[in-house]
């Protein structure tokens, strides 16, 4: 209660009363202080009461605080409250504004889609996830991501609960389109091959009988091979195809025995090498025939050469040997009489040889035989087995003379001497007792 007195000028004093309540300040109590990470979106300040009051403080708008607008550090947050009687009181919060922990990542990579999943590393700090297409529990799988860019993202939570990220992209490289050659066939003899024809260019061949590009059928052996083509592109990445090399064998060819013929023997057809159907050649053979007088005297080697199926050529070898003729001469003709004595032929050169015809046996000539003519002899001479010479002449066997004789004559013991006449023809001799 308030006394107001008052003393006028005449020394009279009056006074009056009035009250003044004091009233006590409102009970105002602040939330706990907090602590929020930096990209915290700005949110309504509450838990302070009773509420209805106001907050500020740095980062305070509205009611709400912006850590991004307070910044890093510890911000003291005032609550005023004024109640129904106008006593404003007043209590104050911290909020601590946590910086983002500085998360770097690795460098941007390239791998092939065939590489093996890797683990994910190199971003710092450690102890972050790494996501991301093809990620998984820290390990980057290229073909479950397939071919792309790809951006990996890591994350990293520090003790203060607040977290950060950074990127880095994988880029995942297709595997180079690979063409190998067609499958090939070769024979076992056949020259080192230089391996062609897979695209791109620039790769390398690999199997067995490959060596530097090359392939050596005879290294190789007889059978088909697998041949694989390897081609890296300028990013690394490998790719490769495969092709068949069959390597044949040569046909298994003989030929015939060695033979020997004469110079003079007709030209005659080769034969007896196997398989049928290849070709013979060499000094003397034409169209698979040899001609002894073309090749002439000597040892001629006959080459046979046979291709089979499979284009593959083998060859063998016999020998063909040519004799000389031996020069022959036969006797002169001559004549004989059909009464004439059976008689050994002789006069031929060179001697051996064998006479044949009309009336010869055994080397002999029998006129009574032959008959009467004239008789081609033959007489073949034989240098070898083959080589056979001949020549011929003539015999002529001559009939008796038809001879008459005059008749039967009688004459008297005293006639005289008698010249013998009158048989025919003339010019032969009588002969007789008394002649």
């Amino acid at each position: 209660t308030i006394t107001y007195k008052y003393t006028d000028n005449k020394g009279c004093e009056n006074s009056c009363t009035f009250k003044i309540t004091v009233n006590g300040l409102p009970e105002v109590e602040c939330p706990s202080d907090q602590e929020i990470c930096m990209d915290v979106s700005p949110f309504a300040l509450t838990g302070a009461t009773p509420t209805g009051g106001v907050y500020s403080g740095k980062g305070v708008s509205e009611g709400n605080f912006n850590p991004s607008v307070a910044g890093v550090g510890v911000h003291t947050i005032t609550y005023k409250y004024t109640d129904s009687k106008g006593c404003e009181n007043s209590c104050t919060f911290k909020i601590t504004v946590n910086g983002l922990p500085e998360v770097n990542c690795p460098s941007d990579q390239e791998v092939c889609i065939d590489a093996s999943p890797f683990a994910l590393t190199g971003a710092n700090p450690t102890g972050g996830t790494y996501s991301g297409k093809g990620v998984s529990e820290g390990n980057f799988n290229p073909s479950v991501a397939g071919v792309g860019v790809h951006t990996i993202t890591y994350k990293y939570t520090d003790n203060k609960g607040c977290e950060n990220s950074c990127t880095f992209k994988i880029t995942v490289n297709g595997l180079p389109e690979v063409n190998c050659p067609s499958d090939q066939e070769v024979c076992i003899d056949a020259e080192t091959i230089t391996l062609s024809g897979a695209t791109p260019v620039g790769g390398t061949y690999s199997g067995k009988g490959v060596s530097e590009g090359n392939f050596n059928p005879s290294v190789a052996g007889v059978g088909v091979h697998t041949i694989t083509y390897k081609y890296t592109d300028n990013k690394g990445c490998e790719s490769s195809c495969t092709f068949k090399i069959t390597v044949n064998p040569l046909p298994e060819v003989t030929c015939p025995s060695d033979k020997t013929v004469c110079v003079d023997a007709t030209s005659f057809t080769l034969t007896g090498a196997t398989p049928a159907g290849g070709e013979y050649s060499g000094f003397g053979v034409m169209n698979g025939s040899f001609n002894p007088s073309v090749a002439g005297t000597g040892v001629h080697t006959i080459t046979y050469t046979y291709k089979d199926g499979n284009g593959c050529e083998s060859s063998c070898t016999f020998k063909i040997i040519v004799e000389e003729l031996v020069p022959v001469n036969c006797p002169t003709d001559h004549q004989v009489c059909i009464y004439d004595e059976e008689f050994e032929l002789g006069g031929a050169t060179p001697v051996g040889g064998e006479y044949s015809g009309t009336g010869v046996i055994n080397g002999k000539f029998n006129p009574g035989a032959a008959g009467v003519g004239t008789h081609e002899i033959k007489y073949v001479y034989a240098s070898s087995e083959n080589c056979k010479d001949s020549c011929t002449f003539k015999i002529t066997v001559n009939p008796l003379p038809e001879v008459s004789c005059p008749v039967d004559q009688e004459v008297c013991i005293d006639a005289e001497t008698i010249t013998l006449s009158g048989a025919t023809p003339v010019g032969g001799t009588y002969s007789g007792t008394g002649v």
